[in-house]
């Protein structure tokens, strides 16, 4: 599951989630106007599902970033969320807080070293997969007991196991 939001045409924050091994991987970058890295992101992990925001339509049509991943070789199901829960940097934090508490010093160490940097993109695809997780009354059973990687964490997991970086 990736659930991904966009600022602007190139800056994006995602947050992906393997139900398997109960791992969320979150973060965010600034792209190109080719969207390079968003295209690697969706070649790396293939989603089967995508969680974006329900204003991600422009004037009713998918964004670039949308048909990037509606033309891959397995085009995943979307599903959109109303930002209204989260449109503000008070509202994702409490959404968190919500299953961890509001101390962020007992949060899990990589939300708190991107709650250092605010990285606000990230935080609200986070809050994006967390109110999904919930509209699928699942939220109370795996976001407490899951493990939460940056991206930077993720990509030396894979280089220790001697998997190959893909860049698009």
């Amino acid at each position: 599951m990736l659930a991904y939001c966009q600022e602007g045409d190139y800056k994006f924050g995602f947050c992906y989630f393997d139900f398997s091994t109960l791992k969320f991987y979150l973060g965010s970058f600034e792209d190109d106007i080719t969207l390079k890295q968003f295209r690697t992101l969706g070649l790396q992990i293939r989603p089967v599902e995508v969680i974006t925001a329900s204003s991600s339509m422009v004037k009713g049509k998918p964004t670039e970033a949308m048909m990037i991943l509606k033309n891959s070789h397995m085009p995943p199901s979307f599903s959109f969320i109303s930002m209204n829960d989260i449109n503000s940097e008070a509202k994702v934090k409490a959404k968190i807080a919500k299953y961890f508490g509001i101390d962020e010093r007992k949060w899990p160490e990589s939300l708190q070293g991107i709650s250092n940097k605010e990285d606000d993109l990230a935080f609200t695809s986070l809050a994006l997969a967390f109110t999904y997780l919930e509209q699928m009354l699942q939220a109370e059973v795996t976001i407490p007991v899951a493990e939460y990687y940056t991206q930077d964490e993720h990509s030396a997991e894979l280089m220790k196991q001697g998997s190959m970086v893909i860049d698009a």
